[in-house]
């Protein structure tokens, strides 16, 4: 959520309206969302800290009938999150590779040990997956 937070401060056609947590759950999530659609605050855009959610907001929303209009975006690359991608009920998702994740780590660890100063926050890139290029992905798998 930093990151997002990072690449939007100072840009004033984005507006953070409401911030809360819902566990990284769905059921907590999809109850969060329920008390916000509850309150009336106006969004266009829900920005989850993970897949599941983003899967409770879509499953508030959808119960509400709120859900058009809204963009859903979550954070995980999740096979089921790929899939209402795919069906066009959430918009996208961010994701990392766990292949580099583990290379780099392990090859962090070894110069670690080897006794070469290494990085304390070393960030990778992250991939945007969208239904443009959700081919490029593979849909029942992590990312």
């Amino acid at each position: 959520m930093q990151g997002f937070k990072d690449t939007i401060k100072g840009r004033s056609e984005y507006k953070i309206v409401e911030e809360r947590k819902g566990a990284g759950e769905i059921e907590v999530s999809a109850e969060v969302m329920g008390d916000i659609l509850k309150e009336n605050i106006e969004f266009d855009v829900v920005v989850g800290g993970n897949d599941p959610t983003a899967l409770g907001v879509l499953s508030a929303l959808q119960q509400h009938r709120e859900d058009e209009g809204v963009l859903i975006y979550g954070i995980d690359g999740s096979p089921d999150v790929k899939a209402m991608i795919e069906l066009g009920y959430v918009t996208g998702t961010s994701s990392q590779s766990p292949f580099s994740i583990g290379r780099v780590a392990a090859q962090t660890a070894y110069e670690h040990m080897s006794g070469v100063a290494v990085e304390k926050h070393i960030k990778l890139p992250s991939n945007i997956i969208t239904k443009e290029n959700l081919g490029e992905y593979e849909v029942n798998g992590w990312q």
